[in-house]
Order: structure tokens, then C-alpha cells, then sequence
């Protein structure tokens, strides 16, 4: 099952170490057989608080694939431009739709 490494923005504290962030990521995920599925900064907050300056989301295989990319190296070299660049919301979750009683559990009443 697919996996996807999502990346919501919310603050740019320092857009020289973001620059860099962006330039070097991409190379850290040949080898992890990823694809760039969203990498822009045109967005606009339909619901909820802001603020989110832009979102990436990278697909990978498999959860295992996307956390062995996340863990590698190259990635955590890079990830600290991203750190000193920006504060960002960084989720891992896998494709797909489950069944509507394993969604969200935490919601459920109890019975």
C-alpha cells in the first residue's frame, strides 16, 4: 500500500536555510522509489486556522519505504535546513480508504 510523507508549512523563520532545504531534498529520495506528488506554495485555506505558507506531499511504496527515506542520511542532513528554515507539520500516512469503523476510533461512542 502506498504511502505519503506530508509537509504543511507553517511558518518561514529563515528563507536562506529554506532555499537550501529545497534545493537539496529531491536528491535525498533517489533510491527510495518516491515521486513528488504535490510540491507547490499556490494554496488557499478553505476551513481552519492558518497560517500554511505551502504543502509538498512525496509518495512512496510502502510506510517502511517512506520512514527508511525519512531516516536515511541524506535526508537528515537536509532536514536541517528545513528546521532552521521553517516550522512544519510533518504527518506519515498511508493510501487508501479503511472501512468506516476503523475510521478515526477516538470519535467513536462508546457502546
Amino acid at each position: 500500500m502506498p504511502a505519503y510523507v506530508v509537509f504543511v508549512c507553517r511558518e518561514i523563520v529563515n528563507p536562506q536555510e529554506l532555499a537550501a532545504y529545497w534545493q537539496c531534498v529531491n536528491a535525498t529520495l533517489a533510491g527510495h522509489s518516491a515521486r513528488v506528488v504535490l510540491d507547490n506554495h499556490r494554496l488557499r485555506i478553505l476551513e481552519g486556522q492558518g497560517p500554511v505558507e505551502e504543502v509538498a506531499v512525496y509518495e512512496f511504496p510502502s510506510r517502511e519505504t517512506a520512514r527508511s527515506w525519512y531516516h536515511s542520511a541524506a535526508y537528515q542532513e537536509a532536514r536541517q535546513h528545513r528546521k532552521k528554515g521553517a516550522k512544519y507539520l510533518v504527518v506519515l500516512t498511508e493510501g487508501g480508504v479503511p472501512p468506516i469503523e476503523q475510521r478515526m476510533p477516538r470519535t467513536r461512542l462508546a457502546g
